[in-house]
């Protein structure tokens, strides 16, 4: 199963839309900050391809790609801008526990999210020694889905990858693993200028 990491942002009337940078200029037509336009101005900018061309897309929202998601694959929800309490909240009013995964970075983000429903799913992206040892903080039935650590051998961080003790959270890791390795094969060739929101 394919998986799609995405990059949840907050615009200034709190709207989560999918934007990886915090500035428009590289993948839309905009300039200046996401967090500096309300959505509906958002709207008026338009996405670029992988090579600069103006398209016809416009900025999409959490939501709708939550919506999107929903029986045809696994979504990665990186930490940019929005606060943990908006992301769990749309997660759960969404009933998307079973297709929506959460990044954390440290043990108190897990723990925050699993106590907030411990049917999430998470992997953990630990950068630094003090945050893996601050991910001893995490529920005891959280537990490395298929090894201790997957190294990424490009950026030269070790990844745990964590899930609750249940077969879904597990498969999930597992198609995230996956993804992640065909992504780091893939930054090892020679770079295109493919932007991605």
């Amino acid at each position: 199963p394919a998986t799609f990491e995405i990059d949840p942002r907050l615009t200034k009337d709190s709207v989560i839309v999918l934007f990886h940078d915090d500035t428009l200029e590289r993948t839309s037509n905009g300039t200046g900050k996401v967090s500096d336009y309300t959505w509906e101005e958002l709207q008026n900018f338009r996405l670029k391809d992988p090579e600069g061309n103006i398209t016809n897309y416009r900025i999409p929202t959490l939501e709708e790609a939550i919506r999107w998601a929903r029986g045809k694959t696994i979504l990665i929800l990186d930490k940019k801008d929005v606060p943990m309490e908006r992301t769990a909240q749309l997660i759960t009013d969404m009933q998307a526990e079973p297709y929506v995964m959460i990044t954390v970075h440290d043990g108190a983000s897990a723990r925050f999210f699993y106590e907030k429903n411990p049917n999430f799913m998470f992997e953990a992206f630990v950068k630094t020694k003090e945050a893996k040892k601050a991910s001893n903080v995490c529920p005891d039935n959280v537990r490395p889905a298929m090894s201790d650590t997957v190294t990424d051998s490009i950026k030269g961080t070790l990844r745990p990858i964590f899930s609750i003790d249940n077969s879904a959270a597990r498969i999930a890791a597992l198609a995230f693993s996956v993804s992640k390795i065909v992504s780091i094969s893939r930054a090892s060739t020679p770079p295109s200028n493919k932007a991605s929101i």
